[in-house]
């Protein structure tokens, strides 16, 4: 009989441990930030760099700043968001990407180079049919595909040893700390794409085809709150190891302080190469084989809501059909507009949980439970 009690409860608490690491995953998008709706993005190009022992070919005004408005669609709940520039045709132009919770697991494995297909020529000639050198390769295969990384060679300020390579990271790059332990920040990690610069684009630039690694993290700014200019401020935090300044959640459920009015900001970094092949920039070759030249910019990157996701969703109709349920989460987060409906709503909502969803897990959960306490099983 002790046997078989033992073997019981055995069996239960391997049936309750699933059940909680269902339920687990469910809660763990809680922490998801709702940011649908328009924002401005300003990108603040301030760090350039030529490669050592070679000519810098970038010119022009620096440091210097470019601002756009970009409309982000996401679903409530959902990972995956789908944006577009303005002035952009959305229904073709727009540009995917996931939001995930930037774990040192997870930021490692996105932020290493992989190889990825270059955008169909739009012009002739195609700034891409010429490639500088990776590796004593084409960084560029016939094929279309960006198939190796392309760094300045050594420190900036610092001459290469005689014979020697020591690709080197951007500045920018490596002062952009992620949390390394909990609260992690949601983000969009390491987007690598490459673009061509149109002929008749900036006159620096015009004519370059330019490769860059691109994320987008969201943070909960504390300033943004209602009580900011009251005790809250003490709960705005910057984690160890960063010099991003958010709010820490904890802080305010601890201290009692109520999160009206609190808004997500976007910071980030992006840039890498701007290739200058000689046939669409008229800038010469360089070195021995011949190859075009290049240089290298950084920039960090500002964002903030302009328009919440209501009014975006008015200018694109093509959208609409996107989305398999109505948002639910306010870019805000606030409770002081809800109506009784709404309250009676959030309270079967469970954080950002669905009730159907949170009765699905509990089903699976008896379910492995009801398997495992068979007759079979008690053998």
């Amino acid at each position: 009989m002790v046997h078989l009690r033992t073997r019981v409860l055995g069996i239960f608490g391997v049936g309750f441990t699933a059940f909680l690491v269902s339920l687990q995953t469910v809660f763990a998008q809680t922490g998801l930030p709702y940011i649908s709706g328009s924002w401005e993005l300003t990108f603040i190009f301030n760090e350039i760099r030529g490669d050592v022992g070679k000519i810098n070919p970038c010119r022009g005004s620096f440091p210097y700043q470019y601002k756009y408005e970009v409309d982000i669609l996401q679903g409530e709940g959902d990972t995956n968001i789908r944006w577009c520039y303005r002035g952009d045709v959305c229904e073709d132009q727009s540009v995917t990407g996931t939001l995930e919770e930037a774990t040192i697991d997870v930021s490692q494995a996105r932020c290493s180079f992989k190889p990825h297909d270059l955008p169909p020529p739009e012009s002739n000639p195609d700034p891409f049919d010429e490639s500088p050198l990776c590796q004593g390769q084409r960084c560029v295969s016939e094929s279309r595909v960006h198939q190796y990384d392309l760094l300045p060679n050594c420190n900036f300020d610092t001459p290469c040893p005689e014979g020697t390579s020591d690709p080197q990271q951007s500045r920018l790059f490596s002062m952009f700390q992620l949390p390394t332990k909990p609260p992690y920040v949601w983000a969009m990690l390491c987007r690598l794409y490459d673009f061509a610069e149109a002929a008749d684009g900036p006159p620096d630039y015009a004519g370059t085809w330019r490769h860059m690694n691109e994320t987008w993290a969201f943070v909960l700014d504390a300033s943004t709150c209602d009580c900011y200019t009251g005790n809250c401020s003490v709960c705005e935090v910057t984690p160890p190891g960063t010099n991003l300044l958010m709010a820490d959640e904890q802080c305010f459920e601890e201290g009692g302080f109520s999160l009206d009015g609190c808004q997500y900001k976007l910071v980030g970094v992006t840039g890498g190469p701007v290739v200058y092949p000689l046939r669409t920039t008229g800038v010469p070759y360089v070195g021995d084989p011949q190859e075009p030249q290049v240089c290298f910019q950084y920039a960090t990157i500002e964002g903030k809501m302009v328009k919440p996701h209501d009014q975006m969703i008015k200018n694109h109709p093509e959208w609409a059909n996107l989305l398999s349920n109505t948002p639910g989460r306010r870019q805000t987060k606030t409770k002081t507009e809800k109506s009784d409906v709404e309250e009676q709503a959030s309270a079967w909502d469970l954080g950002g949980v669905g009730v159907w969803e949170m009765l699905t897990v509990i089903l699976v959960g008896l379910g492995i439970m009801f398997i495992q306490f068979s007759p079979g099983m008690m053998q």
